[in-house]
């Protein structure tokens, strides 16, 4: 009776240092291993390099295809900007700057200014500043300086009244954490406090990161990561702020990074929501052909990635289809790296959750087929952050 308590404390204790939950405890069952092997066959066709799925505590597939390899790093475009989110909001949990300040109270070169004047810390990190995305200006590789740069980049709306999603956002930002450092007396770059207090405590390697002729950081879209580095980050959020038993950020850091705007419900501070989805008149959309399209689109209340994904669904977006899922009403957790331009996140996650998609539709009586807005796609731009960046 003693030793099968011991072997019980025992594992309980290797689980929550692995970050998982015990095997003992309820939750949501895991997702059938013919649908993990369906949607792996997916990404691979469609020009995949990496696909790892986690849940309830283990990795339940790893496979890497194309060229692809667990300790090789690539290319995440945006997925970066989810990294910088939560450097803010950890910032902001150590006093150091707060979400509902202006902007211009740091920059004060856009005080005199009516429309910069007024933009909020919370509205840079929304892409809702109404600032010029300025994708020429700020990724010409001759652009010396991005933060001084974009110091010139004007406002082309009013804050909180349109989504324009583009590097003006994360290089204001990276701007404004660097003098907010300065002016509490921190000798850490924005890179070095993200590399404190965020990669290291996941036990990610300080990655290569794209810099300026300055060696200001790429805010946008700047970071090189493996697919295991991407899990680490996936994990953290899916336990909101947890990893292993330290905490990277506190819970509520997620309330505000989850919480969609008015202007675009589907976009929450630097990551996508799939909260739309739970509408009867949801749209799956494709987001990165929005993106590389202009960004503009009438209908984001209605966006989501997929009607058969839960509506807790976060999903970060890269381009050339880098993606994480987190799902934390399923525990689960999905890596997705890729080179091409052909993936789609509904087709894709409607392998994986075949199940809800038939109960969906069951629900809602003459909605079997799913409005579905594709648009043309693009190739993204060689520049970093064009399009989903």
């Amino acid at each position: 009776m003693l030793r099968s308590n011991v072997r019980r404390a025992a594992t309980l204790v290797a689980a929550l240092l692995c970050g998982a939950a015990p095997a003992s405890a309820a939750g949501p069952p895991p997702l059938p291993k013919e649908r993990l092997a369906a949607a792996a066959a997916y990404s691979a066709e469609h020009d995949g390099l990496a696909l790892i799925v986690w849940q309830r505590g283990r990795t339940r597939l790893e496979r890497y295809a194309n060229g692809g390899a667990k300790h090789v790093e690539q290319r995440v475009f945006s997925v970066t900007k989810s990294f910088w989110g939560l450097a803010a909001l950890r910032m902001q949990q150590d006093g150091l700057l707060r979400l509902d300040e202006k902007v211009s109270d740091t920059l004060v070169e856009w005080k005199d200014d009516p429309l910069r004047r007024e933009i909020l810390v919370g509205d840079l990190l929304g892409m809702q500043s109404g600032l010029d995305p300025a994708y020429a200006l700020l990724d010409a590789e001759s652009t010396r300086d991005r933060g001084a740069t974009v110091l010139g980049v004007g406002a082309l709306a009013p804050r909180a009244t349109e989504f324009r999603y583009g590097p003006a956002n994360m290089d204001a930002l990276g701007l404004l954490m660097t003098r907010k450092l300065a002016a509490h007396g921190s000798k850490l770059t924005p890179f070095g406090y993200l590399t404190r207090h965020v990669l290291r405590p996941l036990g990610i390697r300080p990655p290569f990161w794209k810099n300026d002729l300055s060696g200001t950081p790429y805010m946008a879209s700047g970071a090189r990561l493996t697919a295991r580095d991407l899990l680490r980050f996936g994990r953290m959020l899916n336990r909101r702020g947890r990893w292993h038993l330290r905490r990277v950020a506190r819970p509520e850091a997620f309330d505000a990074m989850w919480r969609g705007s008015a202007v675009n419900p589907a976009y929450g501070l630097t990551c996508w929501l799939n909260r739309p989805a739970a509408r009867d008149d949801a749209e799956e959309v494709d987001v990165e052909a929005i993106l590389n399209a202009g960004g503009t689109y009438p209908g984001w209340e209605r966006a989501c990635f997929s009607r058969a994904a839960p509506p807790d669904t976060v999903v970060l977006v890269g381009s050339y289809n880098q993606r994480v899922y987190v799902v934390p009403s399923l525990d689960l957790v999905v890596v997705r790296q890729g080179k091409g331009t052909s993936f789609r996140d509904a087709e894709f996650l409607a392998l994986l959750f075949t199940e809800r998609r038939a109960a969906a539709a069951a629900a809602r009586p003459g909605t079997s087929r799913c409005a579905r807005r594709d648009g043309a796609r693009p190739r993204p731009s060689s520049r970093d952050s064009r399009g989903a960046g």
